[in-house]
């Protein structure tokens, strides 16, 4: 077998080089830049126009006998939040409370039906509304947990200011509508409870999550980079929180978490630094329906905070 030149060597080693330079770049600048568009901005971000939404539907609500009233709320100069305020039933008693519920992108007002009705028959004000980046909400990229929860300080302001929150007031999120409900309590004095259904606790599990759910190849130090890409592509500027960064419930909690994420370091973090008496676990709903029950037995046991 004849040997190869000293030339043909360097050749190989270029293009040796220049391969695995290709696949670094590939799986730390294409990849992830890409992954962080397809994880965390709206489903429709490249037909987007926030000039063209539709008008705010009340149907689903009329239909069941419902009154409700609908507005955009501005938590910023960009964004503009789709709320819906459900009022109580029997509008000749006093409201016996308050609930918010943080509506995902992929929840429709349809399946929150049953669960309204539920609260709404008991005597509760209801308020969803849908978190940025996506539905009929504004914002091209969704947070990581906190900017929800100033979203969330904004609303209820809003609504706080109209005299249509009740207490005891209770705000309840799924994933990152739990975070910021979370974030919030511990700053507003005026949320009475909270319901946390799957919160991430940690940007470090939100993105590990997050990657999971959608099959990320195993590219090393993948979190980072996506980190750093999805900060560059959105624009936000939020703190990476970790473990440190977990305070304590301030108000009566329900944590509705399954059995794999009881054994997360963030949901052990969460339970050693909180009060028991204020804290709960169980497990999460299955459907809306169930949610509004849960909903329901939660808020006959809070108060409001003193």
């Amino acid at each position: 077998m004849p040997r190869l030149s000293q030339q043909t060597k360097e050749i190989l080693q270029i293009v040796i080089f220049l391969l695995v330079t290709g696949l670094l770049v590939g799986f730390y600048l294409v990849y992830p830049l890409n992954r962080a568009k397809a994880y965390f901005a709206r489903p429709d971000l490249d037909t987007f126009n926030s000039d063209s939404l539709p008008p705010l539907t009340t149907d689903w609500f009329e239909q069941a006998g419902l009154r409700v009233d609908t507005v955009r709320i501005q938590p910023d100069a960009v964004t503009a939040l789709a709320a819906w305020y459900v009022h109580q039933r029997d509008t000749a008693r006093a409201p016996k409370g308050s609930i918010a519920i943080l509506l995902e992108p992929q929840d429709s007002l349809g399946s929150m039906l049953p669960m309204v009705q539920l609260l709404a028959d008991s005597g509760l004000t209801v308020l969803l509304y849908q978190q940025r980046g996506g539905g009929l909400s504004t914002g091209r990229y969704r947070g990581e947990g906190q900017l929800e929860a100033g979203d969330l300080g904004e609303v209820i302001a809003y609504f706080d200011l109209r005299r249509e929150i009740h207490h005891p007031f209770i705000v309840a999120g799924r994933r990152l509508g739990a975070d910021a409900a979370l974030l919030e309590a511990s700053e507003d004095p005026r949320i009475d409870g909270v319901v946390a259904v799957e919160p991430y606790l940690s940007t470090e599990r939100w993105l590990t999550l997050t990657a999971r759910e959608h099959q990320a190849l195993p590219v090393p130090f993948f979190r980072s980079v996506l980190w750093f890409w999805y900060k560059m592509r959105s624009g936000y500027t939020a703190n990476y929180r970790d473990e440190d960064d977990i305070r304590p419930v301030p108000c009566p909690t329900l944590l509705a978490v399954g059995e794999d994420s009881r054994e997360a370091a963030e949901v052990r973090r969460l339970r050693e630094i909180s009060d028991t008496t204020r804290l709960t676990v169980t497990t999460p709903p299955d459907s809306p329906p169930a949610l509004g029950r849960l909903l329901l037995d939660f808020a006959s046991t809070v108060r409001p905070r003193q």
